[in-house]
C-alpha cells in the first residue's frame, strides 16, 4: 500500500487579506478541501468578488466533511452565479452534479469593468443574463 498521510500547515487567506492586492481570479483544485478554502476566504470574496474556477467533486468533499451542496450554497450566499464548464459551453448549475466537474462562478452584480477584454468578457457577461 503506497497511501500515506502528509500533514501540511495551512492558513486562511483572510488572515493576510490586508497584504493582498485586489484578486481577480481564484482557481482551485484541492481534492475536496474547496469548501474549507472558501470558508477561509469569505472576506476576500466580499471585498474583491473574484471569478472562481474550481473542480467540484462531491465524493472528495464528503471525505473532508462537506459536500457539493455545501459549496454551491456557500457560493450562492456570497453572491455568485454558478455554471458548469462543459463541452457544449457554460451550463447553469441547479442541483449539485453527481459527477466530478469544473465550475465557473461569476459575481451576480457583474464582472467589474476593465477586468477582462474582448471575447472572454463577452462570453462571461452572457452568463449573467
Amino acid at each position: 500500500d503506497l497511501a500515506q498521510t502528509l500533514v501540511v500547515e495551512s492558513m486562511a487567506i483572510d488572515s493576510i487579506l490586508a497584504q493582498l492586492p485586489r484578486v481577480k481570479l481564484v482557481k482551485m483544485d484541492i481534492e475536496g478541501a474547496e469548501y474549507l478554502a472558501l470558508q477561509g476566504m469569505h472576506r476576500l470574496l466580499a471585498r474583491d468578488k473574484p471569478l472562481i474556477l474550481m473542480e467540484l467533486t462531491d465524493s472528495y468533499l464528503r471525505q473532508l466533511g462537506s459536500s457539493a451542496r455545501d459549496v454551491l450554497g456557500f457560493l450562492e450566499s456570497q453572491g455568485y452565479h454558478i455554471c458548469r464548464v462543459s463541452a457544449i459551453g457554460m451550463v447553469p448549475v441547479g442541483d449539485p452534479p453527481p459527477e466530478q466537474c469544473n465550475i465557473l462562478c461569476t459575481p451576480i452584480n457583474g464582472i467589474p469593468a476593465g477586468w477582462l477584454n474582448g471575447r472572454v468578457a463577452h462570453q462571461l457577461q452572457c452568463l449573467e443574463r
